[in-house]
């Protein structure tokens, strides 16, 4: 096959071109893979910093104190639920106001949550117990 000059000349410039191309991607390969690799150290000090986040916030939910006058809230409920929101259980107290039902929602320790309810289940025995 015979090949003109100008065609020689072109293909060489293609392959010239076609070097540098394969150069670039490797260079962009190489940035994303750096890109990657922060975006993922990123991440993990997020995870970290959320972490001390939270524990701080469990520690000043675990430390906290309650107390509650349950017939002058007209109290009929202690719960512990977990919202789709939230990070932490909640503790809801169940109320009435004016005849309108409410809740009270709070964060607490579990033994503070548990403490609550033996309160409650105390004053509402107290409260309704009936003499026969």
């Amino acid at each position: 096959m015979f090949l003109t000059k100008k065609f020689k000349e072109e293909l060489i410039e293609i392959q010239k071109e076609k070097k540098n191309l394969e150069r670039d991607i490797e260079n962009m390969t190489a940035t994303i893979s750096s890109y990657d690799r922060q975006i993922k150290d990123k991440k993990e000090e997020l995870k970290i910093v959320k972490g001390e986040i939270s524990d701080s916030i469990q520690n000043q939910i675990y430390d906290a104190n309650f107390s509650f006058d349950f017939k002058k809230m007209n109290a009929f409920s202690v719960e512990r639920i977990k919202r789709k929101d939230d990070e932490f259980p909640v503790t809801v107290i169940g109320y009435t106001y004016n005849s309108e039902i409410r809740e009270w929602f709070f964060y607490c320790s579990f033994d503070t949550h548990n403490s609550l309810v033996e309160e409650f289940n105390l004053w509402k025995n107290n409260c309704f117990m009936v003499s026969l």
